[in-house]
């Protein structure tokens, strides 16, 4: 499942698994260089340890998992990973690229008088949402 609410800074990895009927636990793996493939040692895990209990049912069930910390205008990589008594699954190597940090300009004052002026400014929000 894709990645959700990317900003420049953080985003929502989604991912699901069946368990099966077995007791599972999923959760993220996450890098900027490319695996190829899943593994259980590609970049960084997330959550660090334990992950999102799955039950032990025989329908499929999504998870998410918030990551933060994240460099703007930068691809990243992540997948999926579900553990239960059965073995580890992994799940396919999807990317997500941040925006970028807002490009500002100040401009020139205007209506300037001895006691007011008008301060302005541009902003070109690249994709994120911005305040000024």
């Amino acid at each position: 499942m894709a990645a959700s609410g990317v900003t420049a800074t953080a985003t929502i990895l989604n991912g699901s698994a069946n368990p099966f009927g077995n007791a599972t636990t999923g959760w993220f793996r996450y890098g900027r260089a490319n695996p190829g493939t899943c593994n259980g040692t590609f970049g960084t895990r997330l959550p660090a340890s334990g992950g999102t209990a799955l039950g032990a049912g025989t329908a499929t069930v999504s998870y998410s998992q918030t990551l933060t910390g994240l460099t703007a205008n930068t691809t990243y990589y992540f997948c999926a990973i579900a553990q239960n008594g059965a073995g580890t699954a992994f799940g396919g190597v999807l990317s997500f690229t941040t925006p970028d940090a807002p490009n500002v300009v100040t401009d020139d004052a205007s209506n300037a008088s001895t006691t007011t002026a008008t301060l302005n400014g541009s902003v070109t929000p690249n994709g994120d949402a911005t305040a000024g």
